[in-house]
């Protein structure tokens, strides 16, 4: 049996729930020296979510490569909350649903443009991971920063 691929529609591997639990966590670690001149704290980031198993994925954006990971995390840890106990700075965001048939503006490849384009955002300005966190900031998704955390951290 022969399987067509319906090419007027665009493949969409996402899911379509716009309630999709997903967290941009940024990072002041810097491996690579140009990155000290980024604002402290802000000088990586990458995304975390739960996929339909309820299972977490990274998704990171390196210099040399893009990781996908399904992470091996037992299902009542809180990993958003686990990394901003480590330090980190995470924020809750949702995937952006609209569809878009013109390409998004081209860029370098660099972790925020990876996290730009799996949220669906067309922000030409936005380069930096500060500038990433400040654009979704004002879209209205805050940081877990005054979020509290006591005890053991759970999940769904």
């Amino acid at each position: 049996m022969k399987t067509t691929l319906n090419t007027e529609k665009p493949l969409n591997l996402v899911s379509q729930d716009t309630h999709k639990d997903i967290w941009v966590v940024y990072s002041g670690r810097a491996d690579l020296a140009y990155l000290k001149l980024l604002k402290e704290g802000f000088r990586h980031c990458f995304l975390i979510y739960r996929n339909g198993k309820r299972q977490w994925v990274a998704i990171d954006g390196l210099s040399s490569h893009l990781e996908v990971e399904v992470l091996d995390v037992e299902g009542h840890i809180n990993l958003p909350h686990w990394f901003k106990n480590q330090g980190f700075i995470v924020q809750s965001v949702q995937y952006l649903n609209e569809r878009r048939f013109k390409p998004a503006p081209w860029s370098f490849f660099t972790c925020v443009e990876v996290i730009k384009r799996f949220l669906n955002i067309h922000e030409f300005f936005i380069f930096t991971p500060y500038q990433l966190y400040r654009y979704l900031e004002k879209q209205g998704y805050e940081d877990l920063s005054s979020t509290p955390t006591k005890g053991e951290v759970t999940y769904g």
